[in-house]
């Protein structure tokens, strides 16, 4: 029986409840951990998501763990520029050349043969933006859970100050969603985000089947990238609604349903034709539609094949791929507007 792993890609925001809500369709969830060995800090990947270095910084580690702190510790220096450097802010009026390139300037490493030092670089380059990304993504977290806090003390002092029939209601619905992802790094330009992801993911031995996002942004880019490769549309295979709670199975229909789609996508991710996917849908897609109220899930998804996704990782990201692939899925988490 073929497992369906789902890889995360970089700029997902991840709650604590969506691993369980999309357990139905996947074996394992996982994401790529930077730094080998780091500790996941608070409100990083909940539960259920598996950290994973595909290229290990071995024996640069301490090296590269005191360059951030050095950046962090000189922030009016230096740290907040390189940050607004590569922002969404400047991706219309900066090379992004010139954003790799100083970020290659960082490197600080012993001096290496020409030959590897490209690719080296390159790598460095791509671990640096990426914990960047994560570190905008704590601050952003950070600056929301305080400014949430003085919008509750404000309601309560106005409460206070007014009583009860001011028509103040005790909701939470206008407080920020505070990112739970360490790598979240909304405000980042997306293209060089997704180059830098892709540098760790052209250079990751292991086979990724299911790539999986709710940043429309970099998910987006990215089958736009294949289809100019390809000159073909990636197909798409569905969209299903996802349980509004982590384990809700509903009824048998629809679990029984739910199933069978997950059986029928890891065929594909296995080799399989896309037929089984199809006729799933045909005789269940009343069960499985999204059809939620507003706020509910749903997972779009996309099969590129027929042309290798670590290998358009790897000209994006100017780095050699170490393996190749046929086929990819591509799924995409969307809440229901109201």
């Amino acid at each position: 029986m073929n497992m369906l792993e789902a890889l995360f890609f970089p700029g997902t925001i991840i709650p604590g409840n969506l691993p369980g809500k999309i357990s139905w369709l996947v074996d394992r969830l996982s994401y790529y951990q930077v730094i080998e060995n780091e500790i996941t800090p608070e409100g990083g990947f909940p539960d259920g998501c598996h950290p994973y270095t595909p290229v290990p910084l071995g024996p640069e580690k301490n090296l590269f763990v005191r360059m951030l702190a050095d950046l962090k510790a000189n922030q009016a220096d230096y740290y907040g520029g390189l940050l607004s450097f590569i922002s969404t802010a400047a991706r219309y009026d900066v090379d992004e050349s010139s954003v790799w390139s100083l970020v290659s300037r960082l490197h600080r490493g012993d001096a290496r043969k020409e030959g590897g030092r490209k690719a080296a670089d390159r790598l460095w380059q791509a671990r640096l933006i990426l914990k960047l990304a994560e570190i905008l993504a704590d601050e952003e977290r950070e600056v929301g859970l305080v400014l949430n806090d003085v919008r509750r003390k404000e309601r309560e002092l106005f409460v206070a100050l007014h009583g009860d029939e001011a028509g103040v209601e005790d909701s939470d619905d206008d407080l920020i969603p505070a990112p739970a992802a360490p790598t979240a790094g909304r405000h980042l330009n997306e293209h060089v985000l997704l180059a830098a992801w892709g540098c760790l993911h052209a250079l990751d031995p292991a086979e990724s089947s299911f790539l999986v996002t709710d940043n429309d942004g970099c998910a987006g880019l990215l089958l736009d990238l294949w289809e100019r490769k390809m000159g073909r549309e990636p197909e798409r295979l569905f969209e299903a609604g996802l349980p509004e709670r982590a384990g809700a199975e509903g009824d048998p229909c629809q679990a029984e349903a739910r199933k069978k789609l997950q059986q029928a996508l890891a065929a594909i991710a296995g080799g399989r034709s896309t037929a089984g996917v199809h006729d799933v849908w045909e005789a269940h897609g009343k069960d499985l539609a999204c059809d939620g109220p507003a706020g509910s899930s749903s997972m779009e998804v996309f099969l590129l094949e027929g042309g290798s996704v670590p290998d358009l990782f790897g000209q994006i990201s100017g780095v050699k791929p170490v393996r190749t692939s046929d086929r990819c899925l591509v799924g995409i988490i969307r809440s229901r507007l109201g």
